[in-house]
């Protein structure tokens, strides 16, 4: 963890896959 998101994304970034949504969201 280093990087500043909402709480909300957070949350499904770890519910969904740990980064696959992160990344989703990101690009």
């Amino acid at each position: 963890a280093g990087f500043r998101i909402d709480g909300q994304a957070y949350e499904l970034t770890i519910g969904i896959g740990t980064g696959t949504f992160y990344r989703m969201i990101r690009e």
